[in-house]
């Protein structure tokens, strides 16, 4: 009789489940084996979910002119795109003479002609350089049928999909400090 109790209190202590087959049998399962195959299914399921990263050939960002000197003032937003220059090409390779150790280039077309009224704007270039949480940012522009850089943050903060940089420069010899601040932002793009 204790014998018989102690089978019956075994078996209630293990819950069981039933499940069909693909072949019409029936198999039962107990809690251990639905933990099990539960994760599984957890693992089928992770494995589905799309991984996306960064997509470092499309440049989409904003740049801010700022300045407040002797009355004159102004704070106007651009909107800036372009694409990562080919190797090979001749403007890559002008830009590589110049910053050898940027990861990408990229050509870089403003959404208008000028910032506050008077600050020429056009298509120019932009080396970077990307480390996992700073970048470096190098402004370059045609000059004497040539590139030069005329601005650089070699400080910029950066978080896998987004450069946030800085810089300034005087203009009439000192006349004005215009602030230039600016990010990027690196779309996601879903990895096969």
């Amino acid at each position: 009789m204790t014998r018989t109790l102690l089978t019956l209190s075994l078996l209630s202590a293990c819950s069981t489940a039933s499940i069909k087959l693909a072949d019409d049998t029936s198999a039962a399962l107990t809690e251990d084996d639905t933990a099990t195959a539960g994760d599984d299914t957890a693992a089928d399921t992770a494995e589905d979910e799309p991984v996306y990263a960064p997509d470092y050939s499309v440049w989409d960002a904003t740049r801010r002119f700022y300045y407040d000197n002797y009355g004159y003032e102004c704070d106007e937003t651009v909107v800036e795109v372009g694409d990562a220059l080919d190797e090979g090409t001749s403007t890559y390779d002008a830009l590589h003479d110049l910053c050898g150790i940027c990861d990408y280039f990229y050509e870089v077309t403003p959404d208008r002609d000028s910032a506050c009224d008077w600050i020429s704007l056009g298509t120019t270039w932009r080396g970077v350089v990307l480390s996992d949480d700073a970048a470096a940012v190098y402004f370059y522009r045609e000059a004497d049928g040539g590139v030069e850089e005329y601005a650089s943050d070699e400080g910029a903060a950066f978080d896998g999909t987004t450069i946030a940089y800085a810089y300034a420069y005087e203009y009439g010899g000192g006349y004005f400090d215009i602030e230039v601040s600016g990010s990027v932002v690196y779309p996601l793009v879903e990895q096969e």
